[in-house]
């Protein structure tokens, strides 16, 4: 904490991590925090600490008398894992919910994104999610994994990310990605209309703080990103 650094990070034991990249992988024991590689920022040995890189230095301007909380955040998103189990118009239903403004599916890759019937008058992922983005009702995908990027070379990925029906959610993963999704759609909320899509998507798709890449673009760019 008294390191000439600026940001949010996680100092346990003795490593120091980015803070938006962080993941609890255990219950107990020193090592309970991961994160990929690129963000294990430094380490703390015998009281002194070493950084591995470069990073933003602390601005001294700003202190206790000038620091502003930003609550402008909005709830409403529902996070569902995808599994070979599931009925794919679950998300429709879920959709309806008034209470509901977003939904958060998690994959270990779009390819997951199931195109294939089970039986007989099933939906699948793909017609769902085709529905429900010409409701232009907000679907992001998210990676579980630490290092994770949702964009996939199956058929099944490709008819999800590049034609447009979800939202990638990028490199963005952990905790941090239904905090931008609550950001988002706080930035693109119409009080008369609700959820922006539109506008909500170019959110998703923007760097607000280092927590997504920005050359990991939503790949339907043949489409513009207006109604």
């Amino acid at each position: 904490a008294t390191e000439d650094i600026s940001g949010a990070h996680l100092a346990f034991y003795d490593k120091l991590r980015h803070g938006l990249h962080v993941f609890k992988v255990k219950d107990k024991g020193y090592d309970a925090f991961d994160s990929p590689d690129q963000y294990k920022i430094g380490e703390h040995v015998q009281g002194d600490v070493t950084l591995f890189g470069k990073y933003l230095r602390r601005n001294e301007a700003v202190d206790k008398s000038n620091l502003k909380t930003n609550k402008n955040f909005r709830d409403g998103i529902e996070i569902i894992h995808i599994n070979p189990f599931q009925y794919a118009d679950t998300l429709l239903h879920m959709s309806k919910c008034n209470s509901v403004n977003a939904i958060l599916l998690t994959s270990y890759g779009a390819g997951n994104v199931r195109d294939l019937k089970m039986f007989d008058n099933d939906p699948t992922h793909i017609e769902v999610l085709e529905e429900l983005y010409n409701q232009q009702f907000p679907v992001i995908l998210g990676s579980p994994m630490q290092d994770g990027v949702v964009d996939s070379p199956y058929e099944s990925g490709i008819k999800a990310i590049i034609e447009g029906k979800v939202i990638s959610g990028g490199n963005t993963t952990g905790s941090t990605l239904p905090i931008k999704i609550s950001r988002a759609l706080h930035n693109s909320w119409n009080e008369k209309k609700g959820v922006d899509y539109w506008k909500f998507r170019k959110e998703m798709y923007r760097d607000h703080i280092g927590e997504f890449d920005e050359r990991i673009k939503d790949q339907i760019a043949k489409q513009p990103l207006i109604q």
